[in-house]
């Protein structure tokens, strides 16, 4: 009789799963210490799943209670949240007239026209750069935001993604309506057909594809992004002192790049770049610097690796 096992409830697979989610959340050494008491009292899973979600949710609400977070919200993830949703938008809107263009009214007979293939590659590289543009200014932003999360980065990569959510759905669109309006009544503009209305009437083109764009050119650089930015730490400070100031440059020309804001603030407030070309090109390549970090942490771990064989040889 003493020697009859003991029947402990045992976790579903599809709980111990949700368990181990909502556990990855916590730091990793508390998460570790959860796990291993869950293991050994070997809770069912509904217990289970009640006391790390308990204990996440008291460890986010503690996280609130300070300044940090508040002020990352209001100061970095809202801003850039939608501004970069409103980018995305307009990018999305000109490529889908330039890929409507060649997809949607693909003529064989041009293979063979010179003149094509030149408009083609134009075309091409236009897009091209805008969506490289789009990448680095949202890889730059989850830079920022990962240097400045200070321990929160999960839950500020989480609300990023809401504010891109919101962004995408609500503030793009009515940011795109009240620009057009503005510019019209400011500038007397005469109320003329969209010559793009073709394009837009297609559901590809006006839902689908720019919530593709902000996925694949926004959110996954954000988040690659924000995992550089808390590496930074590890960094001299000369070094980080250099990338920190191409990051905040990067996104000032984001924002003289939003269409039409230059506009709402002031009338005439895009007369001074034009007065300063050189300088205003000068920033803007800038905006690449991203390719300069990452080619820079490929040098440096480079020469870690080759110290290491040197010291194991």
């Amino acid at each position: 009789m003493g020697n009859e096992p003991s029947h402990k409830p045992t976790m579903m697979p599809v709980s111990r799963r949700v368990v181990d989610t909502l556990a990855a959340m916590l730091d990793p050494n508390e998460r570790e210490i959860v796990l291993g008491d869950l293991a050994e009292t070997g809770e069912s899973g509904g217990k289970a799943l009640r006391e790390v979600l308990g204990l996440l949710i008291r460890r986010q609400v503690a996280v609130w209670t300070a300044w940090r977070p508040w002020l990352t919200l209001t100061l970095i993830i809202i801003p850039l949240g939608i501004f970069l949703s409103v980018l995305s938008r307009f990018n999305a809107d000109e490529s889908a007239v330039y890929l409507w263009l060649y997809a949607n009214n693909w003529d064989w007979g041009l293979i063979t026209n010179r003149g094509f293939w030149y408009v083609f590659s134009e075309s091409a590289m236009l897009v091209l750069a805008g969506w490289l543009t789009l990448v680095c200014w949202s890889w730059t932003a989850g830079f920022l935001l990962g240097y400045f999360s200070k321990g929160i980065v999960r839950l500020n990569g989480v609300l990023l993604l809401v504010a891109l959510v919101l962004g995408e759905a609500v503030v793009a669109p009515a940011y795109a309506t009240y620009s057009l309006n503005y510019l019209h009544s400011h500038f007397h503009l005469p109320s003329m057909p969209d010559p793009n209305a073709p394009v837009f009437a297609l559901p590809f083109y006006s839902a689908i594809f720019p919530v593709i764009m902000q996925v694949m050119l926004v959110a996954g650089p954000a988040l690659y992004g924000m995992r550089a930015g808390v590496g930074m730490t590890r960094l001299r400070d000369a070094a980080r002192a250099f990338f920190l100031t191409a990051a905040f440059l990067t996104i000032g020309t984001m924002v003289i790049r939003m269409p039409g804001f230059l506009f709402l603030l002031h009338a005439d407030s895009h007369e001074w770049m034009l007065k300063f070309p050189r300088a205003m090109s000068a920033v803007q390549f800038v905006t690449y610097w991203p390719a300069l970090y990452l080619l820079a942490i490929v040098v440096r771990d480079h020469r870690r690796e080759s110290v290491s064989s040197l010291q194991l040889s």
